[in-house]
This record gives structure tokens, C-alpha cells and sequence, in this order.
């Protein structure tokens, strides 16, 4: 026999007959806490309790919001080489794509959840190029996998953290006829996605790894309330383009729900954290001209025009007067100059209505400032 008082964690259980005189021995219920801990982490019920408790929904975009530049500039390319595919030093690729994320993400979160409950996070970025990729190739197969939405974009659901960054491309795997190889291409393409989404996870002490949304389109959060079954008016887009999208969409910002921040780039990123992200590389991921391969480094040796983009953005690695091609950011001198955090205007969201035993706390046991 067994009882359970005021839903605590320890049961009283008779060591034997239930009718014995015998005290009751206190032990510690290892079910309870199992279905506590479920329902903080897996991510059906995550998603029902935004659903339930109305809560707010913050939609992340990728590129020079979350992480560096556009596909973080070159350093995802180059790495994703030095390390065979992402299959070699994975926990080096922890410790530099965590310095890629926008340092100023969490505090801003920490400062958000104060006065709200706690906020589901997902990605939301715009890539033509790795839909209509992912489009022809399945039609190349007959193939119509669960991640697509439609023809314009993607769903990636979110998954445990514990399943590391391939959460995104694994998705499509698993959607393969039986003896079917995804696309290299299509793999490195999504699992440079699923880095950063990822990383943005364990940055925040998230127990998932975020729905990631992928666009052929511009953004319009009546995709994510579809996608999520969750209500327009609890969903908010965090983008440094939130202004252009909501004028596509004949709206303000404020109607749109779109909320802009400032670039994070070469340019914006704090002295500090670049010279750190910078020592992280040369550390983690040495250069090495045979991995690299002849095409990509002659991509390296490219001198612009003035005025002209260097190619796919080359902008994290140069070759030193001695002709030692390593990484570089410190050549950027905006970056030696400009030394400002660029942060998340979240005040912009308006305050809910919470009930009055509101508590702050984070969904899976530890605050952010805890992390």
C-alpha cells in the first residue's frame, strides 16, 4: 500500500504485510519525478502546455540576429571541411559554435521572463536555396516527407536536447525509402541549420532543441501558427528585417508582430567576444590547406573589387604577409572600433495578464541566470 500527500515526491509504503503494526518506511518515488521531468521535457507536452497556458511563443531568426552574418559568414563552410563533415571534433565544434551565437540573446531572455511565463523558442529563416534543394530532390525520388509544410516551406519539429544538432537533417533521413542516402549536400545544408539551432539551445539551458521553420518566402507568422496550432497573437518574430516583412505584408511591425533587431556582424560584435571566438578557432579547427581542398582556398585568394562581395562571404579567413592562410578576424576593423552589444528589444511585447501565484521560473527547473 501506498499514499502520496500533497503531491510530494516521497511515497509511505509498508515494508510488508499492508496490515502489519509496523511503521511505514518513507522512499522516494522515482515515478513521480519521472513524470514530472516528462512534462517539462519532452516536447509534445512542451508544446501543449504554450497551448494551455496561453503562453508567448518567441520566433528566432538565424542570420545577423541569432548568429554572425549570413550562414555565419564562412565559418560553418570552412569548418564543416577541417572536420570531415562535422564528424571529427564535435566537442571543439560545441565550444566555437556556442561563441557564434549573439551574446546578448540570453541576458535579454533573462530580463523577458520576468514578467512572462516562460517563452517557447523557435527558429524561423529564410533559405530559398536549401528548400527548393530539398524540393527537387525529393521529387526526384517521390518523396513527399513530413518536413514539408508546403512548396515554400519547411518544419523541423523539435526533438530532445540530448539528440545533438543532426535533430534537423535526421528528419529528413528517417522520411527515406529503405536504402536511400540524403544528399551530402542536403545533409551539410541542414546540419549548418541545426548547429546554430542547437547551439541556441544550450545557450539558453533549453530541454529541446527548437522547431526550426525554413522559408522560400518572406516571413509571415501565419506559417508558425499553422505549423504549431498555437494562436496568432502569441506568436512574435525577433529579425533584423522585421520592418520589411511587415510591410510585404501590408501591416506595421507592431500588427505583424515583428519586432526589429539590431545586425549582429563583423561589424556589431563586441571586441571581446570576436578576439574569444577568434582564439576558439585557431585552437579547435588549425587551417589546413589539403582539407580545405584547391577550389575552396582559391575562393580564399579571391581579391574583390571595390565594392564587389567576396564570394560566399569570405570574410573570417585571409593569408598572413608570410602567406599563412589562417583564421582572421581581427583584420576587421570596424570590429576593433565598434564595441557594443547588440541586443533584444523585447519590451516591445506587451505585458500579460498573470495570475496573481505567478512565479517566474523556467520550464526546465533552472533559471537562465542559473545556466
Amino acid at each position: 500500500m501506498s499514499a502520496k500527500s500533497n503531491g510530494s515526491q516521497y511515497i509511505e509504503r509498508h515494508t510488508s504485510d499492508p496490515s502489519s503494526s509496523a511503521p511505514a518506511r518513507r522512499e522516494y518515488d522515482y515515478q513521480y519525478e519521472r513524470e514530472i521531468v516528462t512534462k517539462k521535457t519532452d516536447p509534445e507536452q512542451i508544446l501543449q502546455s504554450v497551448r494551455d497556458d496561453n503562453r508567448i511563443v518567441l520566433a528566432l531568426d538565424l542570420d545577423q540576429c541569432s548568429c554572425i552574418g549570413e550562414d555565419t559568414c564562412d565559418i560553418l563552410n570552412t569548418i564543416h571541411k577541417l572536420s570531415n563533415g562535422f564528424t571529427e571534433n564535435k566537442a571543439g565544434l560545441v565550444d566555437v559554435v556556442m561563441k557564434i551565437i549573439n551574446p546578448s540573446l540570453k541576458p535579454s531572455l533573462d530580463t523577458f521572463r520576468k514578467r512572462h511565463l516562460d517563452p517557447l523558442i523557435v527558429v524561423y529563416t529564410s533559405k530559398g536555396s536549401v528548400v527548393e534543394k530539398i524540393w527537387q530532390y525529393c521529387r526526384s525520388i517521390r518523396l513527399f516527407p513530413k518536413v514539408l509544410m508546403n512548396f515554400d516551406n519547411l518544419k523541423f519539429e523539435m526533438t530532445d536536447i540530448f539528440k545533438t544538432f543532426k535533430y534537423i537533417s535526421n528528419q529528413l533521413k528517417e522520411s527515406l525509402p529503405e536504402g536511400q542516402m540524403l544528399r551530402s549536400d542536403i545533409e551539410a545544408s541542414l546540419d549548418k541549420i541545426g548547429i546554430v539551432s542547437w547551439a541556441i539551445a544550450l545557450v539558453l539551458g533549453l530541454p529541446y532543441s527548437p522547431t526550426v521553420f525554413v522559408t522560400n518566402t518572406d516571413k509571415n507568422l501565419e506559417v508558425i501558427s499553422r505549423g504549431l496550432n498555437v494562436p496568432f497573437n502569441q506568436i512574435f518574430l525577433l529579425d533584423d528585417k522585421a520592418e520589411e516583412y511587415a510591410r510585404k505584408l501590408g501591416k506595421f511591425p507592431v500588427d505583424a508582430h515583428m519586432i526589429t533587431v539590431p545586425r549582429y556582424n563583423f561589424s556589431t560584435l563586441p571586441l571581446e567576444h570576436g578576439i574569444q571566438l577568434q582564439t576558439s578557432l585557431r585552437k579547435q579547427f588549425p587551417m589546413d590547406e589539403r582539407a580545405l581542398g584547391p577550389e575552396y582556398v582559391n575562393m580564399v585568394n579571391y581579391t574583390s573589387k571595390p565594392g564587389e562581395r567576396a564570394p560566399f562571404g569570405m570574410q573570417s579567413i585571409s593569408r598572413h604577409p608570410d602567406g599563412v592562410l589562417d583564421w582572421n578576424l581581427s583584420h576587421l576593423s570596424k570590429m576593433s572600433v565598434i564595441d557594443h552589444e547588440v541586443g533584444y528589444p523585447l519590451c516591445q511585447i506587451p505585458d500579460p495578464i498573470l495570475p496573481q501565484s505567478f512565479q517566474p521560473r523556467y520550464s526546465g527547473g533552472r533559471s537562465f541566470s542559473d545556466q
